[in-house]
C-alpha cells in the first residue's frame, strides 16, 4: 500500500490542499487552507462530508513519514482514530520538503513537532 501525498494550488477555486491519498483504497487525508490564507486558519477532511476546522493538535516529519494527532471531533472522522500516520511517496514533482514546507506555512501550529 502505497501513500501518495500532493500539493495542489487552485486559483479559481481560492483554495490549496495537502492530499495524502492511499492509492490502493482511495481513501484520503487533506490539509486544506482557503486563500487569501488567514495564518493559522485550515481545515482537515476524509475528502468527503464537512471538513473540520484546525483538527490537527500536532504533527511532526521523519524522514519520509509524517504523523499527526487530531482532535477528537477530527478522529470522528476517522473512525476515532486520534493519530494518523503515513510513510509517503510524493507526487507531481512535489518533494517530501516542500510538502513539509507547505504544511507548516498553511497550519502554522505553535507546536510544529514534539520530541519526547
Amino acid at each position: 500500500m502505497a501513500i501518495v501525498v500532493s500539493y495542489d494550488h487552485y486559483d479559481d477555486l481560492q483554495c490549496e490542499v495537502v492530499v495524502f491519498l492511499d492509492d490502493e483504497t482511495g481513501d484520503c487525508f487533506q490539509i486544506q487552507c482557503d486563500l487569501p490564507a488567514t495564518p493559522g486558519s485550515y481545515q482537515i477532511s476524509a475528502g468527503v462530508g464537512a471538513p473540520v476546522e484546525q483538527g490537527v493538535i500536532a504533527w511532526q516529519r521523519v524522514d519520509d513519514e509524517f504523523g499527526f494527532a487530531l482532535s477528537a471531533k477530527a478522529a470522528a472522522m476517522f473512525g476515532g482514530n486520534a493519530r494518523l500516520h503515513f510513510e509517503v511517496e510524493p507526487s507531481g514533482g512535489d518533494t517530501i520538503d516542500s510538502i513539509a514546507a507547505h504544511l507548516e506555512r498553511m497550519m502554522r501550529l505553535q507546536q510544529h513537532e514534539r520530541r519526547e
